[in-house]
């Protein structure tokens, strides 16, 4: 990820959507930016007279910009192609209020210690779709130890497995990893835009090393393997009399 719209021409971020007159979310913020990550053609084809979904615009979904999608999601199923890696969290104590936009000035937390944009696999949205997380699911996602949750940035060996990790990228423009099951009051702390998180409780460190777990069963394997090989051999040593 990098930093995706140029909030010094507005002096704002984007809203997380655009409503309808009856204030149903019609148009997100992924489509807003396509100008600033060199999709201004795409941007053209869409049709801001209908919705997301309307006829022209379903046209477009196989057409995700290769900045929403990680090339380590390896999600199955129909529609795979046109979901994002990367979703929002809107809530009003976040940096995605809304239909409204949110300013730099209004981070007391600091700008370096907000979530702007989180990578998540656990939700199947359309790239174009205006949907994407609230505050309690983000939350949930991030603090969560349940593999449905996880990360896709991981690695194995026989003997261990390693916190998964995911990337988010904050409002000063900083992308930072985060590794899965963080404190709850750390996750909430992040991304709330009004509340400072304990800095001693983030650890930035991308080091597997770190956040690995023994694996038990394959240690036992192993050792079964190597009991059942080295069993046999004093009965060969030992010469019959």
């Amino acid at each position: 990820m990098r930093a995706f719209y140029d909030r010094r021409r507005y002096g704002q971020f984007p809203p997380a959507f655009v409503p309808d007159q009856d204030g149903r979310p019609i148009h997100s913020w992924r489509v807003l930016i396509l100008p600033f990550i060199e999709q201004q053609g795409l941007y053209q084809q869409y049709e801001f007279a209908e919705p997301w979904d309307g006829p022209n615009n379903r046209r477009l979904l196989s057409q995700i910009p290769s900045l929403y999608r990680c090339p380590s999601d390896v999600r199955t199923g129909r529609g795979v192609s046109e979901w994002t890696s990367y979703v929002a969290v809107v809530d009003t104590r976040a940096a995605w209020p809304g239909p409204t936009s949110a300013k730099l000035s209004g981070f007391p937390a600091g700008a370096a210690m907000t979530i702007l944009v989180l990578e998540d696999q656990s939700q199947e949205i359309p790239w174009m779709e205006p949907r994407d997380l609230t505050l309690e699911q983000a939350v949930s996602v991030l603090s969560s130890q349940d593999p449905q949750f996880a990360g896709v940035h991981r690695q194995d060996d026989f003997f261990y497995e390693y916190s998964s990790v995911r990337q988010a990228a904050f409002a000063d423009g900083s992308v930072r990893p985060l590794f899965d099951g963080l404190p709850r009051d750390l996750v909430t702390s992040l991304l709330k835009i009004d509340k400072s998180p304990d800095l001693s409780l983030v650890d930035w460190s991308t080091s597997p090393a770190r956040n690995r777990r023994l694996k038990l069963f394959n240690c036992l394997l192993l050792a079964t393997f190597v009991t059942l090989t080295l069993l046999p051999l004093p009965w060969v040593w030992i010469k019959p009399r």
